[in-house]
């Protein structure tokens, strides 16, 4: 077991396993006195913690969004927001009802709004965030009823309607934004401004200066009315402010793990945690768990019961990049354990599964896999019809892993494949033949680049080194007397990471 030696039958044998390196090899070797008898089997035990599958990895998924990525946004932002001048200056809201003398009573409502163009400034303060938005070109048209029939015009440069805003988990459905408003908004006018359309009394000398009388400071009336329709109406209750309500309609068609999801084939869900959305003066910081699946499973991929969890502190992010203290707009993290559920649901749906009749040695094109092919690797192959065809079967047994630890050359992160099991046979799938089985294990790198031109980041699989390849021999019916070293071994790294085929001489430890 693991080059110890066990004579007694039955047998036990304790195995230390070894926590920084995760996935731990268990190799038996039974021989007997008969040279042309041996029989060998090999596990892999993971020392860690796991994440159950469709389970959440907790604090998974940052987003951090700096007031200079807010800015970048802000012309966008009016394009999400339906934001209709009938829900900002409703249609038969009351702006006078006065009487003059006692019996010379008007009333005036709204007939009628629009507006030219709007737009909003976000800034993220300690606690909240101030959404100001400016309205500009703002036309409003009341009808003046009672004791004379006619219409006001009321206009404005812009109108200017400050306010701020708390950003929190949605109770019952924490995956998307609450908008709350804090306190009531702010609202001022440039260049306001009412005149009577239309003809008629409101226009007359003497009642005309009546009804000038009665309509009094519009400004003021029309202020008023202003802030109190655009109020939170309930407080803190579960009724929100009309700006309130358009800046939470736009958040929700922003998703940032839809995308993601499609562009790789799995499903990712990101809810926020409680407490998870915090402001402070320099941005927002987003803080979700995060579950990571797929629903296919194609022939031949496995299915896994739990993904390695490694434990980690939620990071404190702030105006710069952690490492080089870069400024940057939009900041996006995923936690090792997050990683860890995204490498398995890949692997659950095809990755690293695959099967090869054909195979480029040489780099001058790819040739059928024969018998007389695979003996210039490995002569025991020279048994075998030279032109039998053969086909090499890859198939994971255990989900790939980031260990939260540098590559073996300094790469952002070091990525783990174990018991990656690879056949070669022949004859169809439901007889087919085995001549050679072998399981692999791999040590590589992994860095992430982001590719301005194309506007995307880029996951490079760095080619692991001989000393970072262990090849097992569990099945060899090629010859009966080759036991110890399969000779030239390789192991494969598959797509999206490019195919590379690396040398490496097997140890008499590793069978």
């Amino acid at each position: 077991m693991n080059g110890v030696l066990v004579t007694s039958n039955p047998f036990s044998i304790s195995v230390p396993l070894s926590a920084s390196a995760v996935f731990n090899p268990i190799t038996a070797l039974i021989t007997t006195d008969d040279p042309t008898f041996t029989s060998r089997d090999r596990v892999v035990v993971i020392r860690g913690q796991s994440v159950v599958d469709g389970a959440y990895s907790p604090q998974g998924v940052a987003l951090r969004i700096n007031d200079s990525g807010f800015h970048s946004i802000e012309g966008i932002v009016p394009t999400l927001v339906n934001f209709d001048i009938g829900s900002l200056v409703p249609i038969g809201t009351n702006l006078i009802n006065e009487c003059f003398l006692g019996f010379i009573c008007v009333s005036a409502s709204i007939e009628h709004a629009s507006i030219g163009t709007f737009g909003i400034s976000i800034d993220s303060m300690n606690g909240f965030v101030a959404g100001d938005i400016t309205v500009n070109n703002l036309d409003v048209v009341a009808h003046i009823t009672g004791a004379v029939d006619c219409h006001l015009e009321i206009s404005a440069n812009q109108a200017f309607i400050n306010g701020d805003y708390d950003l929190i988990p949605q109770a019952g459905s924490p995956s998307n934004i609450d908008v709350n408003e804090v306190g009531d908004p702010a609202v001022s006018f440039s260049g306001f401004n009412n005149h009577f359309v239309g003809g008629g009394a409101c226009t007359t000398p003497v009642i005309g200066d009546i009804i000038s009388a009665i309509v009094g400071n519009l400004e003021s009336t029309v202020h008023d009315a202003f802030a109190n329709f655009l109020k939170d109406p309930d407080g803190g209750g579960p009724q929100d402010s009309p700006i309130a309500s358009a800046l939470q309609t736009a958040l929700a068609n922003i998703s940032i793990t839809g995308p993601i999801s499609s562009a790789i084939g799995v499903n990712i869900e990101s809810p926020f945690f409680p407490n998870g959305i915090a402001e402070d003066n320099n941005g927002v910081t987003f803080g979700s768990d995060v579950r990571i699946t797929t629903t296919t499973h194609p022939a031949g991929a496995p299915d896994f019961a739990a993904s390695y969890h490694l434990a980690s502190t939620f990071p404190s992010l702030g105006p710069t990049t952690p490492v080089s203290l870069q400024a940057y707009d939009v900041g996006l993290g995923i936690s090792i354990s997050g990683f860890n559920q995204l490498f398995k649901a890949e692997v659950e749906n095809g990755l690293l599964s695959t099967e090869l009749s054909q195979i480029d040695l040489t780099g001058t094109g790819a040739v059928p896999i024969t018998g007389g092919l695979l003996s210039i690797l490995i002569p025991e192959f020279g048994n075998l019809d030279p032109s039998l065809p053969l086909r090499i079967k890859l198939v994971p047994t255990i989900a790939p892993i980031a260990t939260g630890n540098p590559g073996p050359h300094g790469e952002l992160l070091e990525f783990k494949i174990a018991q990656l099991v690879a056949s070669i046979v022949s004859g169809p799938s439901a007889s087919e033949t085995t001549y050679l089985q072998l399981a692999a294990d791999v040590r590589a790198g992994i860095n992430l680049t982001f590719d301005s031109v194309h506007g995307q980041l880029v996951f490079a699989l760095t080619q692991p080194s001989a000393n970072d390849i262990t090849v097992a021999v569990l099945n060899n019916q090629t010859s009966p007397t080759w036991r110890s070293c399969c000779r030239p071994c390789w192991v494969r790294c598959f797509q999206p990471w490019r195919a590379v085929w690396a040398a490496s001489r097997c140890r008499s430890s590793s069978v």
